[in-house]
């Protein structure tokens, strides 16, 4: 019996292990989906500025004055998204492991990639739109960018996917335990009464 209220509580703690988890995954999502926007805003940017119509001054440079802007709050997001006060996207956060289990085999490792420009090979000598020939460059960047970004939100819904299942079982094993375990640590009420009226 008390082994198995050790494994009980073994698992109770790890599915909690689990969603904290699942909280900082979503975490690093909603980081991730604001970096996402601001990327398809500089990506719309650059297809306009690619455009002949427009001067490089002004039009094209008071373009670039909000691309630079957003490659700054772009960096700054990615930098300050953090879970319990832990930076999750800014390339640091690699082989962290989840306890998602009772025992020490059940692990699940977590490591996202670097979002910040830098990291989505937004520099700001190629995340330009300061000349047409520069913001026709500036789409495939942030075409590039984009698909980096879309593979790490796939890889958001698998890991909550994977810690979901997890916690199911983990939740089916936790009643199944506890039931065995009051079988063990409860008395039959009714033998237990039939002895006390024969004795």
């Amino acid at each position: 019996a008390g082994k198995m209220e050790s494994q009980l509580r073994g698992i109770n703690m790890s599915i909690r292990n689990a969603q904290d988890g699942m909280g900082l995954i979503q975490t690093a999502e909603a980081g991730v989906n604001e970096i996402r926007n601001m990327v398809l805003r500089m990506r719309e940017l650059a297809v306009q500025m690619a455009n002949g119509i427009y001067e490089n001054t002004p039009d094209r440079t008071n373009a670039q004055l909000e691309v630079a802007a957003l490659l700054e709050q772009v960096t700054l997001i990615a930098s300050n998204t953090r879970f319990n006060d832990v930076a999750v996207i800014d390339g640091s956060f690699t082989g962290v492991t989840i306890q998602a289990g009772n025992t020490t085999a059940e692990t699940i490792t977590l490591s996202f990639a670097d979002m910040q420009a830098s990291g989505l090979g937004m520099s700001s000598t190629v995340a330009t739109v300061a000349t047409q020939s520069d913001a026709k460059v500036a789409i495939g960047t942030m075409d590039t960018a984009l698909q980096t970004i879309s593979q790490e939100q796939a890889k958001f819904g698998s890991l909550i996917n994977r810690l979901d299942y997890s916690i199911s079982n983990q939740s089916r094993a936790s009643v199944m335990t506890e039931q065995a375990l009051g079988r063990i640590m409860d008395a039959d009420f009714a033998t237990e009464s039939t002895q006390l009226s024969k004795s």
